[in-house]
């Protein structure tokens, strides 16, 4: 089934969370009409188009903050809520090759397959799809903002591979010896490979494409608001630490 899980509940308290940040875009805080774009939508019960327009809200005014899909039928005269989920303003910036367009139902959320480099895979829901929709083409390369949110966030002392297979030590003692370097072991005489620093990306069995276990070293920590509290926010690569979350992108300006 389509939809955005748990997002607000890896923010806090899903019974605070939510409503405070629809408050804000709602109520009295300081909104952002962030982006408008035309829509024709398809209805899957009568079959029957029609023309919509498509308005995203942002607020506040923070590196994270909620945006909120709202879309207006001018055939019947209604403003209609239809999505909301938490926004990233900035991220880091990547070349990614789209590989499959994974559109929902509404027409206006997707998730993307996409390649990165030569191979390598990944997969995100894009936060403005409903802008950038048009410009896409399955096979073609564009520059996203990629950002995660952490569900769980721990810190943890990766173990090191230990190799213990005599005819595996051998054949890297010989691999060692043609370029006239010995082979480091350790005082059991088995190879030993530090996995201290490494970053790791898994996949999560049973989850959505965007939802991963990430794992790296944290650069640096600083803060945001978020309900009146402050929230922490991390940058990859001295401690160790291990999170299981969900990225999100949009195409670059």
């Amino acid at each position: 089934m389509e939809g955005h899980g748990n997002h607000w509940g890896c923010l806090g308290d899903k019974k605070e969370v939510f409503p405070h940040f629809l408050g804000l875009i709602y109520g009295d805080g300081k909104t952002e009409i962030f982006k408008a774009a035309k829509h024709s939508f398809k209805d899957p019960e009568t079959g029957r188009s029609r023309d919509e327009t498509v308005l995203s809200m942002v607020a506040p005014d923070t590196d994270l903050a909620a945006l909120v899909l709202s879309v207006t039928n001018q055939e019947e005269k209604e403003i209609k809520f239809q999505s909301t989920y938490p926004f990233a303003r900035v991220g880091a910036r990547y070349p990614i090759t789209i590989a499959k367009i994974q559109e929902w139902e509404n027409g206006i959320e997707a998730r993307i397959d996409g390649v990165f480099g030569d191979k390598a895979s990944l997969g995100f829901f894009d936060t403005l799809y409903h802008v950038n929709k048009d410009k896409y083409e399955e096979g073609k390369t564009y520059e996203f903002d990629l950002a995660g949110v952490a569900y769980r966030l721990k810190v943890i002392e990766p173990e090191p591979i230990v190799i213990t297979d005599p005819e595996v030590i051998a054949r890297h003692r010989k691999s060692w010896a043609e370029i006239g370097e010995e082979l480091i072991t350790n005082k059991d005489g088995a190879i030993e490979i530090s996995m201290d620093g490494a970053a790791i990306l898994d996949s999560l069995e049973g989850c959505a494409i965007s939802d991963f276990a990430f794992r790296a070293r944290v650069r640096a920590v600083s803060s945001f608001r978020l309900g009146g509290a402050d929230g922490p926010r991390c940058k990859r690569d001295p401690d160790n630490y291990r999170r299981s979350g969900v990225r999100g992108a949009h195409l670059c300006d």
